[in-house]
C-alpha cells in the first residue's frame, strides 16, 4: 500500500495567524515552508507528496480534515509559527495523545536536531488537551484514524531573536532542507541526495608559515601536543 505524505500551510487567507514583531503575518511564512518541503519530498515520493493548499486561501479546519480525509496521507505535517510573550523562543511539534510512541519519538527527534543545526532552545514533541481532556487541536481530533498529524513550529515570530532567524534569507531553504531530509529519511527509508546538516564547504585555520621546513614541523608537533591535528602544505613560495 502506497505511503502518502501531506503538507499543509497553517492559517490563510482572512486567518492571518500569529503577528511577527515587524507586523507581517504567520500564514506567509507558514506557506512559503509548506511549499518549499513540498518541493523537495516531489522528487522521492511523486504522487504520494500531496499540498492541502498552494495559494494565500482559507479553509476551515473541519473542510481541511475532510480534504485531507480523501487523500489518506499516512503523515500529515502542518507548518506553522509560533508566537506567545515576546520572550518564548524555539521549536516545537505537537502531536496528537493518540500518536504512537515512535511518531512522537520521531518529533522528539525532529526537534532536537532542528535545535541544534539553528542553535535555538528545544521545547520538544508536545501533546496538548483542552479542558475535556481530548486534543486541543482541531487537526488532531479530526483527522482521520489512520493519520498522524505533526504539526511543526519552527519559531516564534514575536520572540526578537527567532525573528532574526525568520528573516534571513536562508531560512527557508534551510529549515525546508532539513525537515525534507528527515521526513524522506525517517518516515519513508529514503535518502535524499544532501544532507542538509553537511556543508559544502570546509574553513582551514593557519597557524604560520614558514621558510624552514624543520621550524614548520615544529609548529606542527606543538599543535599536536594541544590536541589539534595539523596539516603540513607545500607551496610555491611567490
Amino acid at each position: 500500500m502506497s505511503r502518502i505524505l501531506l503538507n499543509g500551510a497553517g492559517h490563510g487567507g482572512k486567518d492571518v495567524g500569529a503577528i511577527a514583531c515587524d507586523k507581517s503575518y504567520e500564514k506567509t511564512y507558514n506557506l512559503k515552508l509548506c511549499k518549499a518541503v513540498h518541493e523537495r519530498v516531489s522528487p522521492y515520493l511523486g504522487t504520494n507528496a500531496r499540498i492541502l493548499r498552494t495559494g494565500d486561501t482559507f479553509i476551515e479546519i473541519s473542510d481541511r480534515c475532510k480534504i485531507a480525509d480523501k487523500m489518506a496521507p499516512v503523515y500529515w505535517f502542518e507548518w506553522h509559527h509560533n508566537a506567545f510573550n515576546k520572550k518564548a523562543r524555539g521549536i516545537e511539534i505537537l502531536t496528537s495523545n493518540f500518536t504512537a510512541q515512535k511518531n512522537k519519538d520521531f518529533a522528539s527527534y525532529l526537534c532536537k536536531g532542528y535545535s541544534k543545526l539553528m542553535g535555538i532552545p528545544n521545547r520538544g514533541a508536545q501533546v496538548k488537551l483542552n479542558s475535556a481532556g481530548r486534543d486541543h487541536y482541531g487537526v488532531h481530533r479530526l483527522s482521520g484514524k489512520d493519520t498522524t498529524v505533526f504539526i511543526v513550529e519552527p519559531l516564534f515570530i514575536d520572540n526578537p531573536e527567532d525573528f532574526e532567524i525568520l528573516t534571513d534569507a536562508n531560512y527557508i531553504d534551510k529549515t525546508a532542507d532539513f525537515f525534507a531530509y528527515n521526513i524522506l529519511q525517517g518516515l519513508f527509508g529514503i535518502e535524499m541526495k544532501k544532507d542538509p546538516t553537511k556543508s559544502d564547504y570546509i574553513w582551514q585555520v593557519q597557524t604560520g608559515a614558514f621558510g624552514i621546513e624543520a621550524n614548520a614541523k615544529k609548529q606542527a608537533a606543538d599543535l599536536t601536543k594541544l590536541g589539534y591535528k595539523p596539516i603540513i602544505k607545500k607551496v610555491k613560495n611567490t
